[in-house]
């Protein structure tokens, strides 16, 4: 008889789980949900940084893509380095015809060939610098025209911190004939 009531005192004890165990895998939840939500939090932001910086690409290329369209050198005076007073007339680009026009311009925000804002970028502050570099090292300014310019487009947040920043050498190409 005192053998069953150690069997039934048992079964009760085994019945269910101790409070130890239940705070251990409280714990162990709680510290798996913390480093969840944490990996998930990060994620978001990666998300955010990278389709900033996509969209800055996009406003660095648009500007590159416009400056190669331009001539290497002014056609009316092509020793002269930057706009010249006549090009600066109705505060947008639509009068610079040559690369180192865009020396020195600095956009907030950035904005279109005819100065109208781009969308989107509203807090963002793009900039341009123009230089000339050697031609047997780029990295090297040159301080005569060479055949080769620099050109560095910066792109900043609100903050004035550097969400993109892209290099660009131009060459002095021979204009394409045409027939």
């Amino acid at each position: 008889m005192l053998s069953n009531k150690v069997n039934i005192h048992r079964q009760k004890f085994r019945a269910g789980l101790s409070y130890v165990e239940i705070i251990m895998a409280t714990m162990i939840m709680s510290i798996l949900l913390v480093a969840a939500l944490n990996l998930f939090a990060n994620l978001g932001r990666s998300k955010t940084n990278v389709m900033k910086h996509d969209a800055s690409t996009v406003a660095s290329l648009d500007l590159i893509k416009e400056i190669m369209e331009r001539n290497y050198k002014d056609p009316t005076t092509p020793t002269d380095f930057g706009a010249d007073p006549c090009e600066l007339i109705g505060g947008n680009r639509s009068f610079y015809d040559d690369i180192d026009d865009y020396n020195n311009l600095i956009e907030h925000p950035p904005k279109y060939l005819d100065g109208t804002n781009i969308p989107g970028y509203e807090d963002m502050t793009r900039s341009t610098k123009v230089r000339w570099v050697k031609a047997s090292d780029f990295t090297q300014t040159s301080l005569v025209d060479q055949g080769y310019k620099e050109v560095t487009i910066t792109l900043k947040n609100s903050k004035n911190k550097v969400v993109l920043e892209h290099v660009y050498v131009l060459a002095d190409t021979p204009q394409m004939l045409s027939y």
